[in-house]
């Protein structure tokens, strides 16, 4: 799942321009069912596949990360104060809902701090978030 997220993650190009890191990865354009075939496929592997069919059953969709593929993802990064007289920055994300354009659920914090995040979206979208701003940073 890792690879196909970073894959279909997107730099805005714009944002880009003016100095801003920026990745949208938009839904699964079949309702999420990509991803929750690739869990479905992950969890059968590990534990078996009438165990993999229970979790699926019980699982609340929104309450994950891009909602298993149904929700599009807006990251970006930005800079703010931090201790001391340094500069951080930070991680901001949300997730919308596709038809309503509704926000599903959102957060975020330093960047520093996020390993839950680059765990959420995967190492290799985090990987190319890291590089967008290290680019930047080198343009600037």
């Amino acid at each position: 799942m890792d690879q196909g997220l970073a894959a279909q993650a997107v730099q805005d190009q714009n944002a880009a321009a003016e100095g801003k890191v920026v990745f949208t990865i938009p839904a699964d354009d079949v309702g999420g069912n990509a991803a929750i075939a690739s869990f479905r496929d992950e969890m059968s592997a590990q534990f078996g596949a009438e165990a993999a069919e229970k979790l699926l059953k019980g699982l609340h969709h929104r309450a994950y990360f891009g909602s298993f593929g149904r929700a599009n993802i807006r990251i970006e990064l930005s800079e703010a104060p931090g201790s001391g007289n340094g500069i951080q920055t930070m991680i901001i994300y949300k997730t919308t809902d596709p038809e309503t354009g509704d926000l599903v659920n959102g957060g975020g914090g330093p960047l520093k701090e996020q390993e839950s995040f680059s765990k959420a979206m995967g190492k290799a979208t985090y990987d190319r978030i890291l590089a967008a701003q290290a680019a930047i940073s080198v343009s600037k």
